[in-house]
């Protein structure tokens, strides 16, 4: 027995067809289900629950377009706040290495955690500086050069407080 064989009994056997638009609908869903078996591009079936996906769908694609749209804004506005405090940061750390220096020429006496925190201080601002070429960057070099050298001068004397 052939395909086309198989099919006609199909037609004829299992389902009794009346009249001629119900044998071409028959026919035509026939017709369907072998082409999307059909190694051809153009998949009837699979382009018609595509359409009937969209159709059901339409209003959560639009909804789903708008928070995409508002996740969007929420983080340029997040990167923006991130960059504000990163530089607030940069400053903060700036003016710690400075009055850090002012007091070591003022002769005041430091434990090594606090020479330490100068130093992490160092490291945040000179960071940023990296990161940011634009922002102001020649105030701190002659107090971190003093910072370090009396950093290892209290090393190397045990002279910490």
């Amino acid at each position: 027995m052939t395909q086309w064989d198989f099919i006609w009994k199909v037609v004829h056997d299992v389902m009794p067809i009346n009249n001629l638009g119900t044998t071409a609908m028959f026919m035509a869903v026939i017709l369907l289900s072998v082409w999307q078996m059909l190694p051809v591009p153009g998949h009837p079936w699979s382009w018609i629950a595509r359409g009937i996906g969209r159709a059901i769908n339409a209003d959560m694609v639009k909804e789903i377009g708008a928070i995409k749209s508002e996740l969007t804004v929420i983080k340029e506005r997040q990167d923006e706040q991130d960059h504000r405090d990163a530089e607030r940061d940069a400053k903060k750390a700036r003016s710690e290495i400075l009055s850090f220096n002012d007091e070591i020429l003022n002769g005041i006496r430091h434990s090594e955690k606090m020479f330490d925190n100068a130093l992490d201080n160092i490291t945040t601002y000179n960071r940023y500086c990296a990161e940011h070429p634009d922002f102001i960057n020649d105030r701190t070099h002659e107090a971190e050069s003093n910072i370090k050298k009396m950093y290892r001068t209290c090393a190397d004397e045990h002279s910490f407080l």
